[in-house]
């Protein structure tokens, strides 16, 4: 009996760990995405200082808890994130192309952040 309890109790910390983890990173990345978001509607209206501006305060926030999300998170999102920011300074001189790779930027950190949140289709 003391196993089973200890085996229910373990299951408890591990799936409220989990919990936990899903919501940490969405907590840490959310910023990453909305500087995102406003890099682009920056460049798009011409605003490219203010754009590069938002764009670095976007790559700072996602490197500032890298080590964090390398830690539970599979490195081949985070990679292709690395990579879209590191391209990210040659899109500045076109609008459109910056807003571009700022919204795919967008779509794999908010992928990185359905990856560790609980739904049915990661339980499967």
């Amino acid at each position: 009996m003391k196993r089973f309890v200890l085996g229910i109790v373990l299951l408890a910390v591990l799936f409220g760990g989990s919990l936990g983890i899903g919501r940490g990173m969405e907590i840490l990345h959310q910023p990453v995405i909305q500087n995102l978001t406003e890099a682009a509607e920056l460049a798009l209206s011409g605003a490219t200082e203010a754009a590069q501006a938002a764009a670095l305060a976007a790559k700072e926030a996602w490197q500032e808890n890298w080590k964090f999300t390398a830690a539970f998170s599979d490195h081949g999102p985070m990679d292709e994130v690395d990579d879209l920011f590191a391209a990210l300074p040659a899109y500045l001189p076109e609008a459109e192309d910056f807003a571009a790779n700022c919204l795919q930027l967008i779509q794999r950190t908010a992928a990185v952040i359905r990856d560790h949140t609980l739904s049915w289709w990661n339980l499967l």
